[in-house]
């Protein structure tokens, strides 16, 4: 039920440097043109570095791991194309559908092949609390529990209640380091004032991953500020602050799709700037994840 592209297959087994990329970006998270463009984009940042790009996604039933550019057309060709998290890889399959895998199942479907690295934008976490509402926590803290992978991305989205989201990981015993800062960052918000270990070289990331797969068998996170050129402001966290206490007050939305929603209407108030915010910060942790790949082994524990 899982179809390795024989270039990335070949290379996987001689041990080269790959590079996971989740695909709900390009099927849920972006809008047209920008999710194509951007896939190609990542792969790309990816190739530059020496390591090797390799796309997650279920195609027509079938869990495929390095996408073709004709896979990634399906994704955005068709409404019907869902969103599968760790949960849903099965169900996904078993209906023969199409869907955009999400950093936990990108995270499941990379470890299982022993792919270690996997670049993201920013992680799910701890939704904000509010009055007669469930506690909604996503599985992407869990599958970074569960799955020996070294995680990209610029901290957690910025909709989210972040110090809840770092107590959660600290529950779960998932190291958080900080490439260059000593602050967890805030998705396209830039920094926040949560203290997390910085690291300021690829080597000392490697050097941590082998301690780290010597005493543990989970994921680690290291978390990249956006460019400063391209964060966010104060008016912005405003604007985005309203929408998630709207948009969670509301019963006509299904929980799973409330951050898409939310990230959609965030778009156009912001006029896109959000957008080419993703797009930058999502490049970036391309091209950082392919030099670390460079410096960690392939094949992951056991």
């Amino acid at each position: 039920m899982i179809r390795i592209h024989p270039r990335v297959e070949k290379e996987l087994a001689r041990g080269f440097s790959i590079v996971a990329l989740e695909s709900s970006v390009i099927a849920q998270g972006l809008p047209k043109p920008h999710n194509l463009e951007l896939a190609s984009a990542m792969e790309m940042e990816v190739a530059q570095t020496g390591a090797m790009p390799a796309t997650i996604a279920i195609i027509q039933g079938e869990v495929v791991i390095g996408c073709t550019e004709a896979e990634r057309e399906i994704l955005v060709s068709s409404s019907a194309v869902e969103k599968a998290g760790a949960r849903d890889i099965a169900y996904a399959v078993a209906r023969g559908i199409s869907a955009g895998t999400t950093v936990s199942a990108t995270l499941k479907i990379a470890a299982q092949a022993g792919i270690r690295v996997f670049a993201t934008g920013g992680i799910g976490g701890v939704h904000p609390r509010f009055p007669n509402l469930p506690d909604d926590v996503s599985n992407d803290l869990f599958a970074l529990a569960q799955n020996p992978v070294c995680v990209i991305s610029s901290g957690a989205k910025s909709l989210l209640d972040l110090p809840a989201t770092m107590e959660f990981l600290e529950t779960l015993g998932v190291p958080v380091l900080g490439w260059q800062t000593s602050y967890f960052p805030s998705f396209f918000m830039g920094s926040t004032n949560l203290k997390i270990p910085q690291v300021d070289t690829i080597d000392r990331i490697s050097a941590f991953a082998s301690a780290h797969w010597s005493l543990s068998n989970s994921g680690f996170l290291v978390c990249q500020e956006i460019a400063p050129e391209f964060a966010l402001g104060p008016k912005e966290a405003e604007i985005l602050a309203g929408l998630v206490n709207e948009f969670h007050q509301r019963r006509d939305i299904p929980g799973r799709e409330v951050t898409p929603r939310i990230l959609q209407e965030f778009a156009q108030r912001t006029k896109g700037k959000s957008v080419q915010a993703n797009i930058e910060l999502l490049r970036a942790n391309a091209r950082l994840a392919g030099k670390i790949a460079l410096a960690i082994p392939s094949k992951s524990p056991g």
